[in-house]
């Protein structure tokens, strides 16, 4: 409640996401292209990130270091149709986006764009070790349905670790 605050630069304003102890709101903004951190404390802008994409979805890893962007699943594709018994997903249209994360670093203040190989669905992030989970679907015509791929991505090394790959899709992850 109180009187409300007009923060001069901040447009466009695509997402916003918190930091677990609500000090900071990181802010999506133009088009998804950069991250803004708000002091909530203080009501300062403190810093802005260049992404090196567009982006549509922000993420805050649960302790707060790393802010993820990605590309989903919002805007991913113009038109998109589900055959829920084949477990196939059809899609039509132009791709609006590419499959990209990127990866925000809140200590450092440094950005790292990755580049996947199929239309990233849904990330989560592990409670156990310090990764980044992602999922994503693609057609296999040799077997006439959906491989889901589940990728482990270390976001102290920067690197993946590990990839799954089974027949199913793969359209929601929950750790």
């Amino acid at each position: 409640a109180g009187k409300p605050m007009i923060l001069d630069g901040l447009t466009n304003l695509e997402r916003i996401n918190f930091s677990p102890d609500g000090r900071y709101a990181y802010l999506l903004l133009e088009g998804g292209r950069h991250v803004t951190t708000l002091d909530l404390w203080t009501m300062t802008l403190l810093d802005t990130q260049g992404l090196g994409d567009a982006f549509t979805a922000l993420d805050v890893t649960p302790d707060g270091r790393y802010v993820v962007a990605s590309n989903v699943p919002t805007n991913d594709v113009a038109e998109l149709s589900f055959n829920n018994t084949a477990c196939k997903v059809s899609i039509g249209g132009q791709p609006r986006n590419r499959c990209h994360i990127s990866i925000y670093d809140t200590v450092l203040g440094t950005s790292q764009l990755t580049t996947l190989d199929q239309p990233l669905r849904d990330l989560d992030f592990s409670p156990v070790h310090n990764e980044l989970v992602l999922t994503a679907s693609k057609p296999v015509a040799a077997i006439d349905a959906n491989v889901a791929t589940v990728w482990f991505y270390d976001l102290g090394t920067r690197s993946f670790t590990s990839v799954i790959e089974f027949p199913n899709c793969a359209d929601e992850l929950k750790i």
